[in-house]
């Protein structure tokens, strides 16, 4: 036996309808914000597409600059290392020379003080010398004037036997060796 359905249908409310309205005010909302995510997701690809191209012509421009500046603080490492070698080269021979400059100045003092010495020796040889002279000199002297007076008498002393007398300046007439 067949049974009928009985559907019933209430009236539709204005509570109802505005509820299915909202409900397809939302939706078509949804659907706008789904389509302006799009949007703005292939706009922003473009953004990241550009953004890449410039990074990588950016990096390609400046890797020479990079590899440039590399190059430059190598040589300048090298420079302060071949700098500091010679630096220390340099102190090593200052130092030699500063040593074999005190070395020489030490036998510098040792030679001037045996010239002072020398000169010291040659001084009191030059003295002594000289009063030798001086005295040996007077001896003449006194010799020779005995020896005026000696003729003067009409004879010499040896002559008669008398020993030399010393004449004014109060010297001998023999071996006054002082």
């Amino acid at each position: 036996m067949p049974q009928d359905t009985v559907v019933v249908a209430l009236a539709r409310g204005s509570l109802e309808s505005a509820t299915a309205w909202i409900t397809i005010g939302l939706i078509v909302v949804c659907v706008a914000v789904l389509v302006i995510l799009v949007l703005v997701l292939a706009e922003l690809r473009k953004l990241s597409r550009s953004w890449s191209e410039f990074a990588a012509a950016t990096t390609e421009s400046v890797q020479p600059l990079f590899r440039h500046a590399v190059g430059a603080a190598r040589s300048l490492d090298q420079a302060a290392e071949a700098v500091r070698a010679e630096v220390t080269r340099a102190t090593g021979a200052l130092g030699g020379i500063a040593t074999g400059l005190d070395d020489a100045a030490v036998h510098l003092r040792q030679r001037l003080a045996e010239f002072a010495a020398l000169l010291d020796l040659i001084q009191s040889e030059a003295e002594e010398g000289v009063l030798d002279a001086a005295a040996k000199l007077r001896i003449l002297r006194s010799g020779t004037g005995l020896l005026r007076r000696g003729r003067k008498r009409g004879e010499a002393p040896e002559d008669r036997g008398e020993p030399p007398q010393a004449d004014a300046e109060g010297g001998d007439a023999e071996g006054d060796d002082a």
